[in-house]
């Protein structure tokens, strides 16, 4: 409940002429604000699904002026013909979590939605919430996930444990209210996950600036190492999701024989475009250089997503493993 009212702290307070509209599974996230809404008077509309199109129309029939939603979501709205029909003048507080959001889709979201609805959230099961950026912090920051909610302590640290420096990138650790006791029936990792000082390694991997905004790289687990160098997914997946011709995209290593692992896309094309190779390509290259630009192309009709709506980024990578060590070397 503490962790709860923080998250409401830094968002707009509900009143009885509130509207919530409950786009993801209520098991999850969605129910942020079913309680709260339904403790001051206000109604709760919810979908059997995510539609982009119903959302849409919701938003402006319902008169909704919350919803939570995943960057997916968003682009699916963004994208959609009826996106720019609609009267979305309703709408508060527009919070999205749960993935990294490309820049091209922010910047198409703002002008849907408007500049002083968007919250970004940084949280996770194990700690809720971690960080917010606040809708005027979009222009300044728009790859940041914003600060630390209140009574909420945020660090960055290295394999051992160990503070970075600021601006260095590291595994996020964080300690408040927010914070899981434990993992349910495990207690080693319960204990590994844990820092003498409380904190929780989230295993998410970040860096902090000086004025103590939070920028995400990737989970721990993405990480590709392609000829000893390092790349994020994330990174590769902001710069190609500009390109016009790209709809959605997920960035996974694949086995190389001489560099162990490269990075290829899986895409899937915007509405009537062809997908161009060489140009995809060409086009990563030129927006994140030459060591960690993509080198292969695979285009599908969609991306596995979870009940949330997160692509599945192991669902997409497993497929090129199978059978194959995931720590091979290259030469």
């Amino acid at each position: 409940m503490r962790s709860n009212d923080e998250y409401r702290w830094v968002t707009p307070q509900l009143d009885e002429r509130d509207a919530y509209l409950a786009l993801g599974q209520l098991t999850h996230a969605a129910s942020v604000f079913l309680w709260p809404t339904l403790q001051v008077g206000a109604r709760v509309v919810v979908v059997p699904a995510f539609d982009p199109g119903l959302a849409l129309e919701l938003i402006e029939t319902e008169r909704a002026t919350f919803t939570l939603v995943v960057p997916t979501m968003i682009q699916a709205m963004v994208a959609h013909p009826d996106a720019a029909k609609r009267d979305l003048s309703s709408l508060r507080c527009v919070n999205y979590a749960a993935s990294p959001i490309s820049e091209a889709t922010l910047t198409r979201a703002v002008e849907l939605f408007g500049d002083d609805v968007l919250y970004q959230m940084y949280a996770q099961s194990e700690a809720w919430p971690i960080t917010m950026l606040l809708p005027h912090e979009h222009r300044d920051r728009p790859r940041s996930v914003g600060r630390a909610t209140p009574n909420t302590v945020l660090s960055i640290v290295d394999d051992e444990g160990d503070p970075v420096p600021v601006g260095e990138f590291g595994e996020i650790a964080v300690r408040g209210a927010g914070r899981m006791l434990e993992i349910w029936k495990e207690p080693e990792t319960t204990a590994a996950r844990t820092l003498p000082d409380g904190s929780l390694r989230t295993r998410d991997m970040g860096r902090l600036d000086a004025q103590g905004y939070l920028f995400l790289a990737d989970r721990k687990d993405d990480l590709i190492i392609s000829g000893g160098f390092n790349i994020w997914p994330a990174e590769l997946e902001n710069a190609l999701a500009a390109h016009p011709a790209v709809a959605e995209v997920c960035v996974v290593g694949v086995p190389h024989e001489r560099w162990g692992e490269t990075p290829i896309a899986v895409v899937v094309p915007a509405p009537g475009a062809v997908i161009d190779a060489a140009e995809l390509i060409a086009f990563c290259r030129e927006k994140v250089g030459v060591v960690n630009k993509i080198t292969a192309v695979e285009v599908v009709d969609e991306l596995p997503k979870s009940g949330v709506g997160k692509v599945l980024r192991r669902v997409v990578r497993e497929q090129y493993w199978a059978g194959r060590d995931r720590n091979v070397g290259g030469a």
